[in-house]
C-alpha cells in the first residue's frame, strides 16, 4: 500500500474539500435524525468508505461520526492536533515511528484509531505493548475513555471486554500487554498490527519475538512511539530508520520555514510571546504546517517517521497558561531535560559499561587467531568452549541496515586459570543452513565438546543442532530478568536452563576489567570488540517495590551479538571453574550430569551458546 499525506490533500485540493463537506453534512443531517432507517445507516457507511478514499483511506476524516461527544459535548476533532492526521493511516505492509515529546496527546490518537479501526475492519486484530505494567494501566484507562465516547457501544454479555482484552462483533480484537523482563506473554499469539509504545524504555532483544506474532498475516502494520531521552534507545533507532517526517511551519512574514530542530534554531522560536519565526522573530501560525520528510526513499517504501515537540501542538502553544509553563521550563531547566520531554529531541548516549581502553587491554599484540589455533592442536587448555548468539535475519534489504547477526566465541582455560578468547566470528549474508555448517566446522577445528543455544530466536538452529549432536551435550538457555537466581533449571524442556541476564553481564564486565581475557591483536579483533561497547547501563524501578535498580540495555541502533556469545562460554566456565554462578552444588551436579551423564563436577566439558 502507498503512504498518502491526507493532512496536505485536505488543505491544498479544493475538489476533494467540497467533496467531504457535502458528504459529511448529510451524515450530519441522517444522524440527527432520532430514528434513522436501514437504508440511512447503510449510505452512512457507504459514504464515509468512499470518501475516505480520497485521502488514501486516511481514517482521521471519520473522528467527529464516531465520536461526537470527545472529550465532552463537542465531536473529536483534530483541530489542535493537525499533525495527528498521518496517526490514521492504515499502514498495511508499512510502519509508523512516532519520535515525540510529553503531552502531545499521542495516547488519545492512538487509542482513538484502534477503536475505530475495530469497528470499520472485521478481523481487524492490534496488539497494544508498552514495556511497564504503569504504562499499560495509563493507557487502559484512556482506552476505556474513549471507548464510552464511542457512538456504537459493545454488548459486554455477549464478547470478551475486560480492561486489557477486547473482543468485537465482527470478529476483531485488542489486547494490551506489557513486555518487561521477557517475552513469554506475546508467544503463540497472532497479531496484524503491533503497537509498540514508551519504545525508549523497550528492550530491543525483545523484538524479534515480538514481531513474530505477525508472521501468519498477510497485512502486517506497525506503529512505534514514544519520547526521546537518548540516542542509544530503540526508539532513535526505528527513528534512523524511518523517513525522519518534520513538521515545517511557513512564516508569513518572510517566507522562511521553520523547523523544529537543532539545526532549524528550536530554541530561538521559542519566544516570551509565544512561537516565532527563527529568521525574522514574526509570530508563526503553528497549525499552518506540512510533513516534510528528511529521508524520501524511506518514505517511498513505507517507513514513515514523524518528529512531534510540544511547540507544533496547537492546544499547548495556544493556551497561555501551558504556553508560560512551557517558556519557564525553556529557561530554567537542564537544556538534555528540555529537548527530551518538550522538544521530543535525543541527547547523549547512555552510561557505557566499558570503555575503549577496558576493551583494547584485552589484545596480545603479538597474538593471531592462527597462533590460538595451534594451540589448541597442542590441547594446551584445560577446556575449550564455544559460545554463540543466535540472531534474526542479518540484513534488511528495505531498511538498508544490519540488524542482528548469529555470533560464535571460543573460549579456552589455561591450566592456570586465565582464559584466551581464541575465536570470533560474525556469520552474516548466508543463508540458515550454510551458518550451521560453519559453526559446525569450527567446533570441530577447535576440539570443542558441547554445544548450547539460545531459547529466542534460534529455534531453527536448536532442531538441526539436535540433529547433529546428542542431546545431553547441547544446552539451550533463555535470558530472564528479575530478582531470581543467576542460573536455574528450565523446566520446559530437555537439558534447558535460565540465565540472569542482568546478573551474569555484571559478573562478565567485571572480568573484562579485571583482565581476566586475553584475545588476539586489536587490528583483527575491533569488529567484534566494539561490540562490547554498545551495551548501555541504565536506572531501572522493580515493579511494586519502589527500588531502584540497574539494568542492561542494547545500544538502539548497533550490535551485541559477540558480547552475549563470550557471556555464555564464560558462564560454562564459571561453573566448571566452581565459581559463584550457581550458589547451590546439587544444582551444578544435576548440570553437568545433564551434560554428560556419569561425570562428576570435575571433568572436561566444551560448548554453551544462547
Amino acid at each position: 500500500m502507498i503512504y498518502v499525506d491526507a493532512h496536505k490533500i485536505l488543505k491544498s485540493d479544493k475538489k476533494v474539500q467540497t467533496e467531504i463537506v457535502k458528504v459529511l453534512n448529510k451524515v450530519a443531517e441522517i444522524e440527527a435524525k432520532t430514528q434513522k432507517s436501514f437504508d440511512e445507516l447503510a449510505y452512512v457507511n457507504n459514504e464515509l468508505l468512499r470518501i475516505s478514499k480520497l485521502v488514501g483511506y486516511n481514517m482521521a476524516l471519520f473522528l467527529p461520526h464516531y465520536f461526537p461527544k470527545y472529550p465532552k459535548d463537542t465531536p473529536f476533532s483534530l483541530k489542535d492536533r493537525p499533525f495527528a492526521y498521518h496517526f490514521f493511516a492504515p499502514l498495511v505492509g508499512m510502519t509508523l515511528v512516532i519520535m515525540g515529546s510529553r503531552q502531545t496527546g499521542k495516547s488519545t490518537s492512538i487509542s482513538a484509531r484502534q477503536r475505530m479501526f475495530a469497528h470499520i475492519f472485521s478481523g481487524y486484530k492490534s496488539l497494544y505493548v508498552a514495556p511497564m505494567s504503569e504504562h499499560i494501566e495509563t493507557y487502559k484507562n484512556k482506552f476505556r475513555e474513549i471507548e464510552m465516547s464511542f457512538r456504537y457501544p459493545v454488548n459486554e454479555n455477549k464478547f470478551r471486554q475486560n480492561l486489557q482484552y477486547k473482543e468485537y462483533p465482527n470478529k476483531s480484537i485488542i489486547e494490551m500487554i506489557n513486555l518487561y523482563t521477557d517475552v513469554t506473554k506475546v508467544r503463540g499469539k497472532t497479531y496484524a498490527e503491533v503497537i509498540v509504545d514508551e519504545v525508549q524504555h523497550f528492550d530491543p532483544s525483545f523484538e524479534p519475538e515480538l514481531m513474530a506474532v505477525q508472521d501468519a498475516t498477510d497485512t502486517p502494520s506497525n506503529i512505534y512511539a514514544g519520547t526521546s531521552t537518548t540516542k542509544d534507545t530503540m526508539l532513535q533507532g526505528k527513528w534512523e530508520e524511518s523517513s525522519q517526517g518534520i513538521w515545517v511551519m511557513k512564516c508569513s512574514s518572510c517566507g522562511h520555514w521553520n523547523e523544529p530542530t537543532i539545526e532549524g534554531k528550536v530554541m530561538d522560536m521559542i519566544q516570551p510571546s509565544g512561537i516565532c519565526c527563527s529568521h525574522c522573530g514574526a509570530p508563526i501560525d503553528v497549525r499552518d504546517g506540512e510533513l516534510v520528510h528528511q529521508n524520501k526513499e524511506f518514505a517511498e517504501m513505507g517507513f514513515i517517521g514523524m518528529h512531534v515537540p510540544q511547540i507544533i501542538v496547537p492546544f499547548v502553544v495556544e493556551d497561555e497558561v501551558k504556553y508560560n509553563k512551557l517558556y519557564f521550563k525553556k529557561l530554567n531547566t537542564p537544556e538534555h531535560k528540555f529537548f527530551n520531554e518538550v522538544l521530543g529531541i535525543a541527547t547523549e548516549d547512555g552510561d557505557r559499561e566499558l570503555s575503549y581502553t577496558d576493551v583494547k587491554s584485552m589484545c596480545d599484540p603479538m597474538k593471531t587467531e592462527a597462533m590460538y589455533l595451534q594451540q589448541v592442536q597442542k590441547r594446551q587448555y584445560k577446556w575449550i568452549v564455544s559460545g554463540s548468539d543466535w540472531g534474526g535475519s542479518d540484513y534488511d534489504a528495505r531498511l538498508k541496515t544490519k540488524e542482528s547477526y548469529t555470533t560464535q566465541v571460543i573460549l579456552g582455560l589455561k591450566p592456570t586459570g586465565e582464559m584466551d578468547i581464541l575465536f570470533f566470528r560474525r556469520y552474516s549474508g548466508m543463508k540458515y543452513e550454510e551458518i550451521i555448517d560453519e559453526i559446525c566446522k569450527n567446533l570441530k577445528l577447535y576440539k570443542v565438546d558441547f554445544v548450547g543455544s539460545d531459547q529466542g530466536v534460534g529455534q531453527f538452529y536448536n532442531t538441526v543442532l539436535r540433529q547433529r549432536f546428542p542431546t545431553q551435550k547441547h544446552l539451550i538457555f533463555q535470558y530472564v530478568r528479575g530478582e531470581c537466581a543467576e542460573l536455574a533449571i528450565n523446566k520446559n524442556g530437555t537439558n534447558m536452563y535460565l540465565l540472569n541476564r542482568d546478573e551474569s553481564l555484571s559478573s562478565l564486565f567485571m572480568a573484562i576489567r579485571k583482565g581476566r581475557f586475553t584475545t588476539y591483536r586489536w587490528e583483527d579483533a575491533e569488529t567484534y570488540l566494539t561490540d562490547f561497547l554498545n551495551m548501555m547501563r541504565v536506572p531501572d524501578e522493580l515493579v511494586n517495590s519502589g527500588r531502584t535498580v540497574f539494568r542492561y540495555r542494547k545500544h538502539g541502533t548497533k550490535t551485541d551479538d559477540c558480547l552475549h556469545g563470550l557471556n555464555f562460554a564464560f558462564s560454562v566456565m564459571r561453573m566448571l571453574t566452581n565459581e559463584s554462578l550457581y550458589g547451590n552444588v546439587i544444582l551444578q551436579n544435576v548440570m553437568l550430569q545433564n551434560m554428560q551423564p556419569g561425570t562428576s563436577p570435575i571433568g572436561r566439558v566444551g560448548v554453551i551458546s544462547g
